[in-house]
């Protein structure tokens, strides 16, 4: 039932989610699921062939890239992931923030932020 192995993988996962919040040198964790959307396949979409794409998305960020890295490795490896229902072969990486910017940094002559 899809719809039942569903609600068990939300929860599963709003636990693990509960879970990392209690670690410092993290930020949040955001869990995304994909709907498609009830549109015809563009142009695009079928000169590139068939996309691939994420029923669900977990998303955890954090200041602290040593406890990110620990975590890939222990609650959030493909194998862990697979035991409260993910599907094998998922993907994940570790990116970092490359520019920010707060509203001085942007401000233009008259002092006005854009």
């Amino acid at each position: 039932m899809p719809g039942a192995r569903d609600a068990r993988r939300r929860r599963a996962l709003q636990s693990l989610i509960e879970q990392l919040a209690a670690h410092a040198g993290l930020t949040g964790a955001h869990l995304l699921k994909h709907e498609r959307p009830a549109i015809a396949t563009t142009t695009e979409q079928r000169i590139r062939g068939h996309d691939q794409e994420a029923d669900w998305v977990l998303v955890v960020n954090g200041y602290d890239a040593g406890v990110l890295d620990a975590m890939a490795a222990a609650e959030l490896d493909p194998q862990s992931l697979v035991g409260i229902g993910a599907m094998p072969g998922a993907v994940s990486g570790l990116y970092t923030l490359s520019h920010s910017a707060t509203p001085a940094d942007i401000q233009d002559d008259r002092g006005d932020t854009r």
